[in-house]
Order: structure tokens, then C-alpha cells, then sequence
């Protein structure tokens, strides 16, 4: 019975640091990418949210795939920013402009 109990902790422990590690990973892409777009020309000010989902596909080593980009930014209104940021997003990420929401920042 003790070594059940030792090995969910054990489990447990392994699933809390895989989630963080994640968050952490999904902080820093949001953040790097945000930085990026933000030298585009048109885009201005810049924040980008990312979901991920587990699959079978790594994104650099993280075991999880890039479900959806939301990219607020201060030339999301201009609809050649937003074609342009779209499609860097579609090549960068391999996903397709559904999974692609460039809005305006205000």
C-alpha cells in the first residue's frame, strides 16, 4: 500500500513539474514572439496569446502543439499587417489561418 501511495506522489510530482514546464515554455514563446512581430513593419505595440494541446508532434522538445495564436497589436486594423503576420504565423507554426486571430490593439 505504501509503495502505491509513494508512486502516485511520485506521479503526481512528475505531472506538476511537465505543467509547469510548459507554462513556462508557452510564457516565453508568447513573449519571444511578441518581441518579434513587434520589428514587422506596421505592427507597433504587440501581446500574443498561444494555446497549446497535447499531441504526438514536438514543438521544440515540449511533447505539445500549438493549438491557436491570438496577436493583438496597434496595426491589427490594417488588413496587410494582419495577411502578413497571418501568414508568417501559418509557415512558422505549420497551422492553418483558422487557428490564426490577428486583432487591433487599443
Amino acid at each position: 500500500m505504501a509503495a502505491l501511495l509513494l508512486a502516485a506522489e511520485m506521479f503526481t510530482e512528475k505531472t506538476e513539474d511537465d505543467q509547469n514546464s510548459v507554462l513556462s515554455y508557452k510564457s516565453a514563446l508568447e513573449e519571444r514572439l511578441s518581441v518579434f512581430l513587434r520589428k514587422m513593419n506596421g505592427v507597433g505595440e504587440c501581446e500574443v496569446f498561444i494555446t497549446l494541446e497535447g499531441s504526438d508532434e514536438n514543438v521544440d522538445g515540449m511533447g505539445t502543439a500549438v493549438r491557436g495564436i491570438v496577436v493583438l497589436c496597434s496595426g491589427g486594423g490594417n488588413s496587410k499587417v494582419k495577411s502578413e503576420i497571418t501568414e508568417l504565423l501559418c509557415r512558422v507554426f505549420g497551422i492553418s489561418q483558422t487557428k490564426i486571430s490577428v486583432g487591433n490593439l487599443n
